[in-house]
């Protein structure tokens, strides 16, 4: 199996309106224990039959081995967000897509970037494991907060081992001590703003904003015309930071967490 690729199949062949499931396998090797995702057929609708659905996600996640289930919802689906909340998941995230149409009228760079050498490896892992406080594992109470910074490592080390002429590790600092990353792929003229982090040591309220405009202009100069962001809202430094700089917000989505029981690796219920 790819790494990368999830394979969703029907929870119930014989019901397609009962929506699918997949385990994630990137997050399952990193955490240790299966995680899975659960997209409803129809996100709009809430579920017909729900007594049926609660029953067959637990019995998937039980077929599975799945410690952790993940539902995305439409940020104003009521009746959904009711019915996942009375199935036992737990709300965890608001998420949003931060959207800037054209990349004009930016303010000037004030950071120097450079692309990520090998040399900075170390440090951008430690940066990675100390530097996030948002996302949807770090939001969830049972969650052990090492593996949620884990995560992140990970994410740096594929980011560092994809980079190429598309996809790209951006730092601030001198080689070996990066103060800053920001980890970015150029899809045409979309520049995808996937992780930025800055040193805490370093996060004197200026470094993380002259990093993002200086991505910004970086990417400009290599054909971006447009950017955009999956972000948590929750992070209101990083609204703020964004709105200042022409993006604005769509496709909210509501975030759950089913875990199972009694899911081992992860605390009790509170």
């Amino acid at each position: 199996m790819n790494v990368f690729q999830v394979d969703h199949v029907l929870l119930d062949p014989a019901d397609p309106t009962l929506g699918r499931c997949a385990v994630v396998p990137w997050d399952s090797k990193y955490f240790g224990f299966n995680v899975g995702t659960y997209t409803p057929a129809d996100p709009t609708q809430p579920p017909a039959r729900g007594h049926e659905l609660a029953a067959a996600l637990r019995q998937w996640m039980s077929r599975n081995q799945v410690e952790l289930l993940a539902c995305q919802v439409p940020g104003d689906s009521n009746r959904w967000m009711s019915w996942l909340a009375a199935a036992g998941f737990a709300f965890v995230d608001l998420s949003l897509i931060a959207f800037a149409r054209r990349l004009t009228a930016l303010p000037p760079a004030r950071v120097a970037l450079r692309p990520a050498v090998d040399e900075d490896q170390a440090a951008l892992l430690s940066i990675a494991g100390r530097a996030f406080t948002f996302g949807r594992y770090h939001a969830d109470a049972r969650f052990p907060r090492a593996l949620a910074d884990e995560r992140y490592r990970h994410w740096l080390r594929n980011a560092m081992a994809a980079r190429c002429e598309t996809e790209f590790v951006l730092v601030s600092g001198p080689v070996g001590a990066p103060t800053g990353f920001l980890h970015a792929v150029l899809r045409g003229d979309l520049a995808d703003l996937r992780l930025a982090a800055v040193d805490p040591e370093h996060n004197n309220g200026f470094l993380g904003a002259g990093l993002f405009v200086s991505t910004l202009r970086m990417l400009a100069d290599r054909g971006a015309r447009r950017a955009q962001a999956r972000l948590s809202a929750a992070n209101i430094p990083i609204l703020n930071l964004y709105s200042s700089l022409g993006f604005s917000f769509h496709q909210a989505e509501a975030v759950y967490h089913l875990h199972a029981r009694p899911a081992p690796p992860l605390a009790p219920p509170i």
